[in-house]
């Protein structure tokens, strides 16, 4: 999701099964290839995208979401964040 204020782009990402990655690797390999303007500031790891009944990435839930978590780890100083873990 873009980020407002000067927070930056916040990214939700979704591992596929068996796969590992930290936050600061993914930002540095888009750091190498993207503008900096595109690349993520924070990462937020999570399950499953919210989608619709007809499978769309609900934008507005994910935006909530992650502004959500991020705002969390801001208060309690977390650089990233990992939302595949279940309470």
């Amino acid at each position: 999701t873009s980020g407002s204020g000067n927070r930056g782009a916040c990214w939700a990402v979704v591992l596929r099964p068996g796969q590992t990655v930290r936050p600061d690797e993914l930002i540095d390999f888009c750091r190498e290839r993207m503008a900096a303007y595109k690349t993520p500031k924070q990462i937020v790891f999570m399950q499953s995208l919210p989608r619709t009944g007809s499978g769309k990435v609900q934008k507005r839930s994910l935006r909530d979401t992650t502004d959500a978590q991020v705002t969390l780890a801001a208060r309690s100083k977390i650089e990233d964040l990992d939302l595949t873990k279940q309470p």
